[in-house]
């Protein structure tokens, strides 16, 4: 799957800093996976593959997608790993104290 347009959006996100020595916008996000739970990644680490890799490609600010594609430095790409877990309840307390109040001050 990719995730693409953000070059038409008013406000493009750009990253820049960190050792970067220019300014670059985001092209891309595209996703890696596999059918099992530790396949599904195309980079590892610690030889570790994970169930998902989302690949947040950029080029660089002052440069067209040809030209980025054609020079060095031009497109830099940040790779996120992902892991399965159980779903969490991060609500359940604001719920308990919800469900405490109904009917208060009626």
């Amino acid at each position: 799957e990719v995730l693409d347009g953000f070059l038409n959006w008013p406000n493009v996100p750009t990253v820049t800093g960190g050792g970067l020595g220019d300014r670059y916008k985001l092209r891309q996000i595209h996703f890696h996976w596999g059918s099992t739970d530790n396949s599904g990644s195309e980079h590892t680490i610690g030889h570790l593959h994970y169930p998902l890799e989302a690949h947040l490609v950029h080029i660089r600010n002052d440069l067209s997608e040809s030209q980025a594609a054609n020079t060095t430095g031009g497109t830099i790409v940040f790779a996120v790993f992902f892991t399965i877990g159980t779903v969490g309840k991060p609500f359940q307390q604001l719920e308990q104290a919800l469900n405490a109040t109904v009917g208060v001050g009626m």
